[in-house]
């Protein structure tokens, strides 16, 4: 006899949503039943998982889901879609009083739209015996030009 999983219909719900926007991914059931929030401290995620979906009215849900929903395709993303979805999280986190989340959502839009880009190209053909000050003050210097080689002292040099 199989162990009845308690759970409410919004809980199913978001069960079923998650599973879906993340079926290509091997560990789906178990970031559904975490996202739905249905975890039992005597049975692991993936059990959970396994007996949800073995019940033929979850099944039946996601196939009529399936049968609606259509992935976003790659070409449907683009910089204003992340951004009004961005945005959309933004507000509701806001709403919510969860300001941390509303805080990374606006850092999300201020790094989609290249406000706090950094980009850092370390190409390293050669470090050796190199001191970990050495590395620490290369490290400071932010962008690097040039390219580390070997010299007898046993200390790297940028040439």
């Amino acid at each position: 006899m199989r162990r009845m999983i308690d759970s409410t219909p919004e809980q199913l719900a978001v069960f079923i949503q998650e599973y879906i926007r993340r079926e290509h991914q091997s560990d789906a059931g178990v970031l559904a039943v975490i996202a739905a929030d249905l975890r039992d401290p005597q049975w692991p995620p993936h059990h959970i998982a396994e007996i949800l979906l073995s019940r033929t009215d979850i099944q039946a849900a996601i196939k009529a889901v399936r049968a609606v929903y259509k992935p976003p395709q790659v070409e449907d993303i683009t910089a204003a879609t992340l951004l009004a979805d961005a945005e959309t999280v933004f507000q509701k986190a806001k709403d919510d009083r969860q300001y941390t989340a509303a805080l990374a959502a606006k850092k999300l839009q201020a790094e989609i739209k290249g406000f706090l880009k950094r980009e850092i190209d370390v190409k390293v053909t050669h470090i050796v015996g190199m001191s970990d000050a050495d590395l620490e003050r290369v490290a400071r210097q932010g962008v690097i030009e040039g390219e580390f080689k070997e010299v007898p002292s046993g200390l790297a040099s940028v040439g």
